[in-house]
């Protein structure tokens, strides 16, 4: 068999079984290069007395296979040679972390920009899915997004139960499971159905932020720590993590376990099945994500912040050395008929928050996120969020940290520290009576050396353009105050736009 890097390939068995039921049949797959590398990679049924084992590597080479269970009598071939040679240019390629960033086997920055999409499964089983998940995929590429999060499988959202209107794809339009000979067993169709919508992802360079188990969508989990709880993570890690798009979430709504021994149980067991090493993460649970014992099975954190979501992303970066992702930061609405509902413009200005705090951004918007899903809707955080990865992936944000200290009255920085500083600051809300110094910032720059240029960035609409001294100036004094006469020639006052968030760029040599 041949393929090309980063690419999927199956490797197919027949054989008959010493179980009752199919799905609970281990089998590995034990693969070796010529240099010594190897992977053991589980397989998984796939109906109609058919076993697979996927494969997948990032890099040219001859690989020798060996397929292996002690519940299967395979028929035919068990043993082969995979050539992986040449590119693939129609795939994602597998992402790591390099201190607080995401990067690729390179260590070159990999920016993620997520879409909340958690009944997807779903909206791909329904009538006509398919095509309603190519007309989706054209949609968020368009507006810059490269990751989308999903459940595996969820059964309906509590604040819109019912088929509510016709995008409605809760109650789930597929079970994950189905009753055969009196026994629950999984659904053939169902993976199908998920094959197709990470094979699509995947080959339009979109990640999948996957939640192994979600907690309030109404799904009778089996008993934590049973054999078939085991089978149900067991069925979708060894499906998918030949995937190079993949990223695992143990569990969404994390904090509603408290038995946090079970999920140190799962994430060992994630990780131990795993042979490719995926990034797993955890959903709004610090209390696991950062216990000493339990820490290093998690690779990012992933918060759900609905407050003071720029402390608590500098923070929580700052103490764990890890990435951190807002996850739940905010809901673009057009009607804000709930708390954490915003206007496009109030969730646009959280994402740079989130960013300028050194985390990643995850988008949700109120029309997708849930089981409603207005796929061929673009709403108009959209246009903000394409302007906004655009922004950002001018600049190689794994060599940029948070500077909180270089700033006084607001705003936030970034800073290589060889050559570009970021400064983000939003304009000034007044509030009577009150003299308030939002919408402009002070910034030191006698420690940057020469000064070679400052652009601003309005972050509604894209306007950039060398800095006027309406935006930028030298700080004077106010005797008035108690300030002395002379200026300050080193200390700048940077004004936002008016209308708009602004961001700085200002570049400079020492």
């Amino acid at each position: 068999m041949i393929t090309t890097r980063n690419t999927v390939i199956e490797v197919k068995v027949q054989g008959k079984r010493e179980i009752v039921n199919p799905f609970e049949a281990e089998l590995y797959g034990y693969f070796r290069r010529k240099d010594g590398k190897k992977y053991v990679i589980p397989g998984f049924y796939d109906g109609d007395n058919m076993w697979k084992i996927r494969f997948s590597d990032a890099e040219e080479g001859e690989w020798y296979y060996k397929i292996v269970s002690k519940v299967v009598d395979f028929f035919g071939e068990t043993e082969g040679k995979i050539i992986v040679k040449g590119e693939n240019k129609n795939t994602t390629e597998q992402i790591f972390t390099k201190g607080t960033h995401f990067v690729n086997r390179d260590g070159e920055s990999i920016f993620l920009l997520g879409f909340e999409c958690n009944f997807l499964f779903s909206l791909v089983a329904s009538p006509n899915g398919h095509a309603k998940l190519d007309i989706l995929i054209n949609n968020i590429k368009e507006a810059g997004f490269n990751q989308v999060q999903v459940n595996t499988y969820a059964y309906d959202y509590s604040f819109r139960q019912g088929r509510t209107r016709e995008n409605d794809y809760g109650p789930a339009y597929i079970n994950l499971w189905e009753e055969r000979d009196g026994r629950k067993v999984y659904n053939i169709d169902y993976f199908r159905n998920f094959d197709y919508m990470i094979e699509k992802l995947n080959a339009n360079g979109i990640y999948v932020h996957l939640y192994l188990r979600v907690y309030n969508k109404f799904v009778l989990w089996d008993e934590n720590g049973s054999f078939e709880d085991d089978l149900f993570y067991y069925q979708f890690i060894s499906r998918y993590q030949a995937y190079p798009n993949i990223i695992w979430n143990l569990t969404k709504e994390g904090y509603f376990e408290g038995d946090k021994e079970y999920l140190y149980r799962v994430a060992s067991k994630v990780k131990g099945w795993d042979a490719y090493h995926h990034l797993c993460t955890i959903h709004d649970d610090l209390e696991f994500a950062l216990n000493p014992k339990y820490a290093h099975t998690i690779d990012f954190l992933t918060l759900q912040q609905h407050e003071q979501w720029p402390f608590a992303i500098a923070f929580y970066s700052t103490i764990s050395g890890k990435p951190v992702v807002g996850g739940e930061t905010g809901v673009e609405s057009p009607k804000i008929e709930r708390v954490r509902r915003y206007p496009a413009e109030r969730v646009c200005e959280i994402a740079y928050e989130t960013i300028m705090s050194g985390g990643y951004y995850q988008y949700y918007w109120a029309y997708a996120a849930w089981d409603v899903i207005e796929y061929d809707t673009k709403p108009k955080g959209f246009e903000y969020m394409r302007r906004l990865r655009d922004f950002f992936e001018e600049f190689d944000l794994s060599k940029f940290t948070i500077h909180p200290e270089r700033l006084v009255w607001s705003g936030q920085a970034l800073d290589d520290g060889k050559s570009t500083l970021l400064i983000y600051v939003e304009p000034a809300k007044h509030m009577p009576g009150f003299v308030n110094r939002e919408g402009q910032s002070m910034l030191n720059l006698s420690r940057y050396g020469k000064i070679e240029s400052v652009e601003t960035f309005g972050v509604y609409s894209g306007r950039r353009e060398p800095a006027t001294s309406e935006r930028l100036h030298v700080f004077t004094p106010e005797p008035e105050r108690g300030f002395t006469k002379q200026k300050h020639e080193g200390v700048k006052v940077l004004h936002s736009y008016s209308n708009e968030p602004t961001m700085f760029i200002f570049r400079y040599s020492k």
